[in-house]
């Protein structure tokens, strides 16, 4: 008689509750301009702000708990893509097959807006899964060609409780 102690699949599409991928240019200081940004690259964002822009932002008063709305400038510049609401799959390669897809024909472009020093190009992968093992499918060259459009690749792994 056999006996199945434990059943387990690197299939990531049974274990993902949602993936998403995000790219953003950022900058602390004053050199990058997001209209700029659009421009050059013909490629509308899905977020962006400059340094010092308002934004309304969420505030909880000490003394009574209550939430209340504050408006706040923003501390950086941004200018990003998300592949949330956009690509609907739950497998990471298909995430990131839609950003180089659509970056990667304006690298040379890309590589001349994140070179000074001050601005710097993320892609991030954010998983949420029931599972607390993180592992992907994606193609080594896929993921080569996402690394030359930025300047870091982050992972985030995010648990949630199966029925949420």
């Amino acid at each position: 008689m056999i006996k199945v102690l434990q059943e387990f699949t690197f299939d990531e599409e049974v274990d993902a509750k949602e993936i998403s991928v995000s790219f953003g240019i950022n900058c602390d200081g004053s050199s990058l301009d997001p209209d700029h940004v659009t421009t050059v690259l013909n490629v509308q964002p899905s977020s962006s702000w400059r340094k010092g822009d308002a934004y309304l932002s969420k505030t909880r008063n000490p003394k009574n708990g209550k939430i209340g709305e504050v408006v706040r400038p923003r501390y950086n510049t941004r200018w990003g893509i998300e592949t949330k609401g956009v690509v609907k799959s739950n497998k990471v390669a298909d995430h990131l097959s839609y950003i180089d897809q659509l970056l990667s024909p304006k690298l040379k472009e890309i590589q001349q807006i994140i070179e000074p020093d001050d601005v710097f190009a993320r892609i991030t992968i954010t998983k949420e899964s029931y599972d607390i093992d993180i592992y992907y499918d994606v193609d080594s060259s896929l993921l080569m060609r996402c690394c030359k459009l930025c300047k870091e690749i982050t992972f985030v792994s995010l648990k949630c409780e199966k029925g949420t």
